[in-house]
């Protein structure tokens, strides 16, 4: 996959070019889309646990994340998406 800069979260060139300096062959990278439903009790433990958000205090923001349950809820709950990035290199 080619680094563009609409592509921002893509894994630069050059890095890639490091791995394979290391002895990394057959280099790339796969990117794929999640979609995950969750309460407002679940992202807070998600945010404490994995802390995207700077700051982030349960009490505080809890008003919030009330107004994105509003916003973005469904039946499923408040819907998140997220691109998670794999890189890949056998030796």
């Amino acid at each position: 996959m080619l680094f563009c800069e609409q592509e921002w979260w893509k894994t630069p060139p050059s890095r890639l070019e490091k791995l394979r300096e290391c002895g990394f062959k057959e280099v790339y990278e796969v990117d794929f889309l999640i979609k995950e439903y969750y309460t407002i009790d679940q992202i807070q433990r998600r945010m404490e646990f994995d802390p995207i958000v700077r700051e982030f205090d349960r009490t505080k923001d809890r008003k919030k994340l009330e107004n994105l349950k509003k916003k973005y809820g469904s039946e499923r709950g408040i819907g998140l998406t997220g691109e998670p990035l794999i890189l890949f290199g056998t030796k």
